[in-house]
């Protein structure tokens, strides 16, 4: 589940990212200013965001941090890169690609050779 729930975080952050980064266009091609579609985006844009950045917390309840945040954050690349496709913010280059192969390759062999977790902290180890 700690995959599962880190990878459905970077998903979220990676798309929300994206309808913040739509929203901004729409302004600017407004020159400057909001439109009622934009002004929409933006919200859910912000409210998404804040949503599933608090959602790779639920991660934390299956796995160790260490699993957590590279998992998260190997998923928000790719995410933000088929995203921005998705909404027309702009074409991918081949860097992208090799980007998103070397992050997905990065998230495997992480979450397969990290080994297991150290023991835990207590206040006697600090005394």
């Amino acid at each position: 589940f700690c995959f599962i729930t880190s990878s459905l975080a970077g998903l979220g952050a990676g798309f929300f990212g994206c309808v913040l980064s739509s929203a901004d266009k729409q302004k600017q091609s407004n020159g400057g200013r909001h439109t009622k579609r934009s002004k929409l985006y933006l919200v859910a844009g912000i409210v998404g965001s804040t949503v599933f950045g608090l959602g790779s917390i639920a991660g934390l309840f299956f796995g160790p941090i260490t699993l957590v945040t590279i998992v998260r954050a190997g998923t928000t690349l790719p995410a933000n890169a088929i995203f921005s496709q998705l909404f027309g913010l702009r074409p991918l280059m081949r860097d992208d690609y090799f980007g998103t192969l070397a992050c997905i390759c990065g998230v495997i062999n992480f979450a397969n050779f990290q080994g297991s977790p150290g023991p835990a902290l207590t206040t006697d180890r600090f005394s």
